[in-house]
């Protein structure tokens, strides 16, 4: 991963396939997993679950993406 770009309230970030499903994957567990109570969630992740629900939909989506140019286990 390295940024490819970093502006006032944007940063551009270019990520293997494998770290994208990396993240996809940390993404759900911090949503579906037991891990972080929900009268913290925000506290510890600086967001709202429907935060984090919406940027884990956005990454899946380009991970999905990706997949369809090169499937999984190449």
């Amino acid at each position: 991963m390295y940024a490819a770009s970093v502006e006032p309230g944007r940063v551009t970030l270019v990520l293997s396939i494998n770290e994208v499903r990396l993240l996809n994957n940390a993404l759900n567990e911090v949503l579906n997993g037991n891990a972080i109570p929900t009268d913290s969630f925000g506290t510890r992740l600086g967001g709202t679950r429907d935060e984090v629900d919406s940027l884990l939909m956005a990454v899946h989506a380009v991970l999905d993406s990706a997949e369809v140019v090169q499937p999984k286990g190449l």
